[in-house]
């Protein structure tokens, strides 16, 4: 089929590329090629201060900067864990023994490491509504693996017991 330029009133030029099953011509549509094209844009000279030379690309300052925070990211990440992560005494809940209105008592291990001291765990009770009825500072004497005995006064009945955190002495 033959290529049909006709021009248009906009400035286009519709190229006829072919015709439907009804024999219509289907256009498709170009600019024509004598329309403004973008170009660098032209200042006065001084006006809008001196155009800078595009920049030659430092690899070496990108390995830098990547080892720099590689860096800082294991500084912060070693010393969230000796505060967060690196527990001296981990207490264990054992066992449940007696469960009244006004006390409960229980039984727990505290495992540390080797050369850690004496510890302090706070045993807390809370009810069923979630209010805490009691809350104490136990004593652990130093030791691998502690088997602690304690009973707990509670303002009314307990419904869960549990060791939140045990700190040095």
């Amino acid at each position: 089929m033959p290529l049909h330029l006709i021009p248009n009133a906009r400035d286009r030029l519709i190229v006829a590329v072919g015709t439907d099953k009804f024999g219509n011509v289907v256009p498709t549509y170009d600019w024509s090629p004598h329309m403004t094209h973008a170009t660098q844009p032209t200042f006065p000279a001084g006006r809008y201060g001196r155009r800078r030379e595009p920049r030659r690309p430092r690899p070496w300052l990108t390995v830098l900067l990547a080892a720099l925070t590689a860096v800082v990211l294991g500084v912060v990440g070693l010393r969230l864990y000796d505060v967060f992560g690196n527990d001296a005494h981990t207490p264990l809940l054992l066992s449940e023994s007696e469960r009244t209105d006004d006390h409960v008592s229980i039984r727990f291990e505290v495992r540390s490491r080797a050369g850690a001291g004496p510890a302090v765990c706070v045993v807390r009770a809370r009810a069923r509504d979630g209010l805490v009825v009691g809350v104490a500072d136990v004593p652990v004497p130093a030791g691998e693996r502690v088997r602690v005995d304690y009973t707990l006064l509670t303002s009314a009945r307990a419904f869960v017991v549990d060791i939140p955190s045990c700190r040095s002495a």
